[in-house]
């Protein structure tokens, strides 16, 4: 008896190890499908919890700005606090104004009085010497914004003689006519300042 011996062909050689690559690729399918999957739910649940997040905040936010509203004294204390802070940022700089406007006036003024003193004394009337007359001209004039002499007059204060009087106003309208121009002017031009007339 002769054994039959079974030829196998070429192609059904190969088919096991086809069925084997098909196997290994629909496993990396499955498996890249299952991974798509858990990415795409894990995606929405982030985006869920930063939403919910957020929904807290802003209701946390709207919260605190119904109790402002609703409680009209919290809402109050802000404004006055507000406005406290403005007012005193005015008075500081309106106070520090004040002071800088005073220093000029009476650096000014000072500068005025030891102006006049001096050409009055120089022009002492020579009758006033000879007699010996004496006393305090208080003389008020206006100054334009130039610093040039526009009125003269005595005041109340004056207690000495006409004769020195007459002399101290000629010093102003002829001997002096013109002051220093300041910013001072731009505010102030009447002054009144007290001249002494003393012999030595």
């Amino acid at each position: 008896m002769k054994k039959k011996i079974k030829t196998v062909s070429p192609l059904e050689q190969k088919k096991p190890s086809e069925k084997i690559e098909k196997k290994s690729a629909l496993d990396q399918e499955e498996k890249s499908l299952i991974s798509e999957k858990e990415v795409k739910n894990k995606i929405p649940r982030e985006t869920e919890s930063s939403q919910k997040k957020n929904k807290t905040q802003d209701y946390t936010f709207k919260q605190d700005e119904n109790l402002i509203n609703k409680n009209p004294k919290v809402h109050k204390k802000i404004q006055s606090n507000d406005t406290r802070l403005e007012k005193k940022k005015s008075l500081s700089s309106s106070s520090e104004d004040e002071k800088k406007y005073e220093k000029l006036f009476n650096d000014y003024k000072i500068y005025l009085k030891n102006t006049i003193q001096r050409e009055a004394s120089k022009n002492y009337p020579i009758t006033s010497l000879r007699k010996k007359e004496e006393g305090n001209v208080e003389v008020i004039f206006t100054l334009d914004s130039e610093g040039f002499i526009k009125l003269v007059s005595a005041g109340n204060k004056t207690n000495a003689s006409k004769r020195l009087v007459d002399s101290l106003t000629k010093v102003l309208k002829n001997k002096i006519v013109k002051f220093e121009k300041s910013e001072i002017l731009k505010k102030t031009n009447t002054f009144s300042i007290i001249i002494v007339y003393k012999l030595k």
